[in-house]
């Protein structure tokens, strides 16, 4: 049996979507956009890396107005016994005992810890330019 009063979809003549049809419509695009921008903030933010500090200690073999040349100790792993080129920026703390350092009170020969963070190059010596803190070891 056909019913004459029915569309071809089954809906009956002159019955319109419920009131909450179209805010549903309207919550579900956009918590979709919402979703795509954190995606995209999300994977520009990973593409830029968080760089761990990194640290050794070495003895001081030459110093220079650009930075310090040092060599790390038996003691450290293998990647952190050869000798390095640090450069020493404004940013870089100098200290010794917890107390702030002037660079002019760095001597061959000291003892000290490196605080680094990004690349090592890979030439002799050893290329670190994002130097964080140089730490005075010995009296």
């Amino acid at each position: 049996m056909e019913y004459p009063d029915l569309d071809p979809k089954g809906t009956p003549p002159g019955r319109m979507p419920g009131p909450h049809t179209a805010l549903i419509s309207l919550v579900v695009v956009g918590l979709l956009v919402a979703a795509l921008i954190g995606y995209a903030v999300g994977y520009q933010a990973g593409g830029q890396k968080l760089q761990a500090l990194e640290s050794f200690s070495a003895r001081i073999d030459e110093i220079s107005q650009q930075g310090l040349i040092v060599s790390g100790l038996e003691t450290n792993d293998i990647n952190h016994r050869s000798q390095f080129s640090l450069q020493l920026s404004d940013k870089t703390e100098l200290r010794w005992r917890g107390e702030p350092l002037e660079r002019s009170d760095l001597s061959d020969g000291d003892l000290i810890m490196v605080l680094y963070r990004g690349e090592v190059t890979e030439s002799y010596p050893a290329g670190i330019s994002q130097v964080e803190r140089i730490t005075k070891l010995n009296d």
